[in-house]
């Protein structure tokens, strides 16, 4: 359960002090360390730990839930992710020279 607690903080912020998920998760600051690594090995985040200023900084995390928002946005990546190859598709076939 702390692990997805943590997972819908990255959601919100992508950087974390370390007393705002100490404080989440209900643990003292010296295991939020142990919590992040946790939760990078079972790749639910990926983020560094910078412990001279006592940070998480998120680049990604998994969706801890997927409903019609996320089929909407994966919907749309994927058509902007189509829309890119075929104009690649068209560079290539410009750039060939004629046979």
């Amino acid at each position: 359960m702390r692990l997805m607690t943590l997972v819908s903080l990255a959601k919100n912020a992508k950087e974390l002090s370390y007393s705002s998920i100490a404080t989440a998760l209900q643990v003292d600051e010296s295991e939020v360390e142990g919590w992040v690594m946790q939760a990078i090995a079972a790749q639910l985040l990926v983020a560094k730990m910078n412990q001279v200023s006592n940070e998480v900084l998120v680049s990604f995390c998994i969706e801890r839930e997927f409903g019609a928002k996320q089929w909407t946005g994966l919907k749309e990546s994927l058509v902007d992710w189509r829309d890119s190859i075929r104009g690649l598709l068209q560079v290539v076939q410009t750039a060939r020279p004629a046979a």
